[in-house]
Formats: C-alpha cells, structure tokens, sequence
C-alpha cells in the first residue's frame, strides 16, 4: 500500500469524523491498532471511515472491485499546537540520517585453517556400516567437544530408500 494512497484516504477524517480541536491545533495520527494489510498493489481505494469516539475512528479501504486492501480496527488521534512540530527543528535538522565511515581493521587470516574433515565418497556398497560409524563416531566426537563450531554433514546423490541405492 502506497504511503501517499492510505494518506489520501486519512484525508477524509478531517470532514467530521474526528472531533474538532481547539484553535491553532492540528490532528494527527497517533495510535494504530488492529492493522491488517490483506493485499498490496491497490492504486484506487474506497475508504470507509467509521466513528468509534471523539478522537479515533476505524478504516476500511477496498480496491475498484471491492475486494478489501486495508483494515485499521482503530485509529486514534492527537491534538498538536504546531508549534510543538518545530521545536528543536535546527537542532535535528542534520541529527538523522548521518553517514560515517569507521575504519575497522582487516581480520588475521588464520594460518591452515583446523577442522576434520571425512571423506567418504567413492566406497563401495558394501562399506554402508563403516562409512555410517565413521560418520557416527564425527558427530559424537563433535557433540563431545566444547567448540562453539558449527558441524555440517554435507550427503551428494543419496537416497533414503534402501531399495534406490
């Protein structure tokens, strides 16, 4: 859901479905709940705006078919004195959005790399028991250490019905 369509469709809310607020004051979205998006792409919507209480409404939006875009169970609005909105204004104008670039040293390239690995490819059908207590015996050994390493048994071509192999 485009922002500047679900804005639009907020822009009904300013024709009495929200209490009117003391002068100077503006309305704002403040609290949303029970949001559900249930499809995406929508480029039309038919908005629904029903009043729950002074200062917070419900939305439903539908696409040119009917079918249903967004629901909001309840949305409720705030009063702010615009003044409030530039308080600070120079002061956050460059805070966000800064890019730093911190220099981190390159990691120590460890020197032969140290961990086992079995090969079992190539053996005949035949060594299916030695080949599975090999493997066995890595996995126990592994599970028995205190490494925080990770273990990966990596299988090509095998098959889980004896009948295939």
């Amino acid at each position: 859901l485009h922002p500047a369509l679900l804005d639009a469709a907020l822009h009904a809310t300013s024709f009495g479905a929200v209490a009117e607020t003391e002068p100077g004051q503006v309305l704002l979205p403040f609290a949303w709940n029970g949001v559900t998006v249930h499809a995406t792409g929508a480029t039309f919507l038919r908005v629904r705006i029903t009043r729950l209480g002074n200062d917070t409404v419900a939305v439903t939006a539908a696409d040119a078919t009917g079918a249903p875009v967004v629901s909001v169970g309840s949305l409720a609005f705030r009063a702010v004195d615009p003044r409030q909105l530039e308080s600070g204004d120079d002061v956050l104008r460059d805070a966000l959005f800064r890019v730093d670039w911190q220099e981190v040293p390159a990691p120590q390239e460890t020197a032969g790399a140290d961990w086992p690995v079995l090969d079992l490819t190539g053996r005949p059908g035949a060594d299916v028991r030695e080949s599975a207590g090999e493997a066995l015996a890595a996995v126990q050994e592994h599970l028995a250490g205190e490494s925080d390493a990770r273990l990966v048994v990596l299988t090509r071509d095998a098959v889980a019905d004896p009948a295939q192999a």
